[in-house]
This record gives structure tokens, C-alpha cells and sequence, in this order.
């Protein structure tokens, strides 16, 4: 059974007739790239981060906009994005930045995996291009595992002002007015989100039980502003690279059934 959920927000949505005639589209490049340096320039602030957030090297982390940004297509929700790791001191360590959210450059290198386990365990096996997506984060920059924060003082850095992993819903409900503007932007035919504390946020959804319900591979409808947009929630796909068998199961069986169902809406 479809399921329909509301989010009560302050939105106005123009939705031009062409996005329900099949066609899929380019953010104007104008637009987009006003919204780019938008992000660049203010989103760190808005949600709190350290006004010093650096890598452990001393390079600034920046906030990672949408670069892959199809309207009318697949809208792909991440958590937040990875970084390009290095080897320092026999450690691996955060070190830069990437380009884009699953940065397609990185595809072929070790220093990072999070585009292969978009396109391998998601994009490929439903039959979807990236020319097809608009693909995003909820939270925007990086932020540090305990791991990760442990090696500044390992590694005698000088650089401070880290944001930690375990301040992920703090930051996503801050980044939430970001996310809706991005889906008005986008017009998605169906938005797509990676894990359960993705789909628990955007849900208002609490709770690891309750989240990890979420993720059931059913397309249900959800209401932003003054339109409804198809939604279905994913297993993380770092799960998936790491073979969890039971996740495994539930996410090949959920493709097996989703690939004809999405591709028939991009057809709309």
C-alpha cells in the first residue's frame, strides 16, 4: 500500500507542464551556478559548523552543491559527503575535498568509493544514467568520524575546528530548508534517499527501528510545499559494498521490483 506524507513548509512551486512530458532536463547553467556559490558561501555558517572547519592538513572543508543536477529525473539523496583520503604517518586521513557529491572522477580510485557504490549498487542496476539524476546531500560537508578526529591529536596537528559524525542530525535538520529548496529546484519524478538516517529525517521519523522500517524499496508520495513527489527509501550503499547478506537480500529483491516501476515514471 502507498503511503502519503506531509512536510508543512513555506513554498510556493511553479511546475512548468514540460516536466511531466517525459523530458528530462539541465538546471540552467546560470541558475545553477548561482546557487553554487550560494552554497559555497553560506551554508557552513547557516548550519552551525566551526567558522575554522578544516581537514587535518589545514585545507578548509568546503560544502559540496549538487554539480549533477537533471530536472524532472531521479533526485539522489546521500547523507553526507566522503572526502579524498590520503596516507599519512602510515594513517589514512581525510585530506581534501571532493569535487561533486559522489564524485564520478574517483570512480577508478582507491582514495575513494562512494560514486562506485552509488553506480554499481543503485544507478546500474535500475537502468539509470547519471544525465538522469540530480544527486545530492542532505548534510553538505564533511564531517569527521570518531576515528578520523582522534588522528589530529595522534598526528600532532596544529589545524582545529572539526565537526564530528555524531552531530549528523543536528546538522541535517539545519540543512532541511537547503534539501526543499534543492527538490523545488530539481522537480524530481521520484526522490530516492540512501540510509536510514536520511529517510528517518525527512520523515520526521525517530528511532533506529522505526528508520530502519523505512527502508522498504515502496514508492510512497510525500508532500513538500504545495506538490507531492514520489518518494522510496535505500539501504545505505556502503552497506551493500560491505556485504551485509540481509540487506543485501531486501535491497535486491526491492531493485528487482523498483527498475520497472522508476523507469516507467521518468516516462511520464
Amino acid at each position: 500500500m502507498k503511503q502519503s506524507f506531509s512536510i508543512s513548509l513555506a513554498l510556493l512551486i511553479s511546475i512548468p507542464a514540460w516536466l511531466y512530458s517525459g523530458e528530462i532536463k539541465n538546471m540552467d547553467a546560470t541558475k545553477l551556478a548561482e546557487y553554487q556559490a550560494e552554497i559555497s558561501r553560506d551554508y557552513n555558517k547557516s548550519i552551525g559548523l566551526p567558522e575554522n572547519y578544516v581537514f587535518l592538513n589545514g585545507n578548509p572543508v568546503k560544502p559540496l552543491p549538487p554539480a549533477q543536477a537533471a530536472v524532472g529525473g531521479v533526485m539522489i539523496i546521500g547523507a553526507y559527503p566522503s572526502a579524498i583520503f590520503e596516507y599519512k604517518n602510515s594513517r589514512v586521513i581525510p585530506a581534501k575535498n571532493l569535487k561533486e557529491p559522489f564524485d564520478p572522477a574517483l570512480y577508478d580510485n582507491s582514495k575513494n568509493k562512494s560514486a562506485e557504490e552509488l553506480d554499481q549498487n543503485i544507478l546500474k542496476p535500475l537502468g539509470i544514467s547519471r544525465d538522469k539524476c540530480w544527486i545530492t546531500n542532505m548534510v553538505k560537508a564533511f564531517l569527521f568520524k570518531p576515528e578520523h578526529t582522534s588522528q589530529f591529536t595522534a598526528l600532532k596537528a596544529t589545524a582545529k575546528g572539526y565537526a564530528t559524525r555524531e552531530s549528523f542530525e543536528a546538522y541535517a535538520q539545519k540543512s532541511l530548508p537547503w534539501l526543499y529548496r534543492e527538490i523545488e529546484m530539481a522537480q524530481p519524478k521520484v526522490i530516492i534517499t540512501l540510509g536510514a538516517e536520511v529517510a528517518g529525517v525527512v520523515r520526521g521519523v525517530k528511532g533506529a527501528e522505526a528508520r530502519n522500517n523505512l527502508l522498504n524499496y515502496q514508492i510512497s508520495s510525500i508532500k513538500i510545499g504545495q506538490h507531492e513527489y514520489r518518494i522510496v527509501h535505500f539501504v545505505h550503499p556502503g552497506l551493500l559494498m560491505r556485504k551485509n547478506a540481509k540487506w543485501m537480500k531486501i535491497h535486491n529483491q526491492g531493485l528487482e521490483r523498483l527498475a520497472p516501476e522508476i523507469n516507467k515514471l521518468l516516462q511520464e
